[in-house]
Formats: structure tokens, C-alpha cells, sequence
């Protein structure tokens, strides 16, 4: 029944609120998160409250102190900064508040299709960085146990009518995988790599047709312990490791 049931979604915790500001703090807001925070444990006192904090909310703010559990959505290394400030965020906080449970309750990178490079940046839109992304923020989490959860925005594109960015109007790109939901992108392996059982190897790029670099990287994503390399139906090389292999191929 449990391996049945393993992806369907439950209610852990009530959320009080998304994305608190410093801008947007009053006494008036405060207060009423308290209330709501007292009106939730009555109507229910089996779950935790929780709250979704915009990391521009300082980490002394009296808010925090409301909920039973507490989470920020960072966007470092795709909106602003770099993918290491997401570590150093919350190795900052937990110093802070080390009895405080937290989480990081929304990260992702948009990625278009139609973009392809064999030098992903922040910013660029691409299928690679948005692997790139996930692979540093995937191994983030897991290296702190200390968080309670993270929550990948998003699984699939969606529409969002005041978007238009990398060429694309009306759609936030950030999914794992596309609006019409046909196409899994690279970073969607990237977790079936770390939590599916299931045998499997994944060759990304595949989209990556017009390499004009004298050596390419090639880059798979699987769940087994050693990955081959074949090229031209030559044996190129054998690569050990866990979920992320990569290769450097001449052309």
C-alpha cells in the first residue's frame, strides 16, 4: 500500500502565509498571523502551522517566531547571486536559530527547450543550467539534515499571463517538465536518479544538436554505480560515481 501511494501528495501542515517581506511587515500583519496561527491549531491540533518566507524577510523578524515550522524560497543562482549563497542562507540561519525547524519551501530555474548551450550561465534559459541548478541545490539539501523538507518549483511549466521571458509570453518555464507534459527535461532524471529504485540511465543534451566546441561534455544521469560510454559504437570510457557522470568527447 505504501509503494502504491508513495507519489500521491498529503497535508503535512497548514500554511499561514507566502512570501512575507520586510516591506510588507506591520503590527497589523503580525497580529494577524497570530490569530490565524491560534485559529489553525484549534480547528485542527493534529498538524503543524507553517509559513513560506521571501528571503528578503530579515531572519530576526518577529514573524518567524509565529508558526511551528518555517520556510524561505530562495532563488539564489537564478534570479539574483550565486548558487552557493543558498548554503550559506541557511547555515546562517540554523546558526541563528538552531531549534527553529526549516525548509526550503520553493527553488528553480526556468528552462526553454529551443535554448541548448554547451556553456550554461545563470540567466540564460537554458536546458543546461536548469540541470546545472538542481544538481548543486538537490546536493544543498541533502547535506543538511537540518532542514525538513524542500520543495522543487516546479514540476511542470504553467501559465503565468504577466510572464515573457526567454521568448516565451504567458508561461513560467521553471517545470521539470513541459506545459503539455510530453517532455521530461534533463533536471527531471536528476531526481529519479536520487529517489527512483527503478534501473535506469539518462543521456542529457539530447537536444544539443549544434555543437560547434572542439570538445563537448557529455553528461548522464542515472541510479547505478558505473556508467560506459560508447561512441561510434567504440568503447570511450567507464566512468564510477552516483547520479551525475560526465564525459569529455572531441568532436
Amino acid at each position: 500500500l505504501i509503494a502504491q501511494n508513495r507519489h500521491h501528495p498529503s497535508i503535512v501542515c497548514w500554511a499561514l502565509s507566502n512570501e512575507i517581506t520586510a516591506s510588507g511587515y506591520s503590527q497589523d500583519l503580525y497580529d494577524t498571523h497570530v490569530m490565524l496561527n491560534d485559529l489553525c491549531h484549534a480547528m485542527d491540533p493534529t498538524r503543524p502551522t507553517a509559513m513560506a518566507c521571501a528571503f528578503m524577510l530579515p531572519m530576526d523578524s518577529s514573524l518567524l517566531n509565529v508558526p511551528d515550522v518555517l520556510g524561505y524560497n530562495l532563488y539564489f543562482g537564478w534570479y539574483l547571486g550565486t548558487l552557493d549563497q543558498n548554503d550559506e542562507f541557511f547555515d546562517k540561519f540554523h546558526a541563528l536559530h538552531p531549534d527553529r525547524p526549516m525548509a526550503l519551501t520553493e527553488y528553480g530555474a526556468d528552462a526553454v527547450l529551443s535554448w541548448q548551450t554547451g556553456r550554461p550561465e545563470r540567466g540564460d534559459y537554458t536546458e543546461q543550467y536548469q540541470a546545472v541548478y538542481h544538481e548543486h541545490l538537490l546536493q544543498m539539501l541533502e547535506k543538511r539534515p537540518y532542514l525538513w523538507g524542500g520543495f522543487v518549483w516546479n514540476m511542470f511549466d504553467f501559465a503565468a499571463d504577466a510572464r515573457n521571458e526567454g521568448g516565451c509570453a504567458g508561461i513560467n518555464n521553471k517545470g521539470l517538465v513541459t506545459f503539455d507534459r510530453q517532455i521530461r527535461k534533463d533536471a527531471f532524471y536528476l531526481y529519479k536518479a536520487a529517489w527512483s529504485q527503478e534501473p535506469f540511465v539518462h543521456l542529457c543534451g539530447k537536444r544539443y544538436k549544434e555543437r560547434a566546441e572542439a570538445e563537448t561534455e557529455i553528461k548522464v544521469y542515472s541510479n547505478q554505480r558505473e556508467i560506459a560510454l560508447y561512441v561510434d559504437g567504440k568503447l570511450a570510457a567507464c566512468r564510477l560515481g552516483e547520479r551525475v557522470f560526465t564525459f569529455r568527447v572531441p568532436l
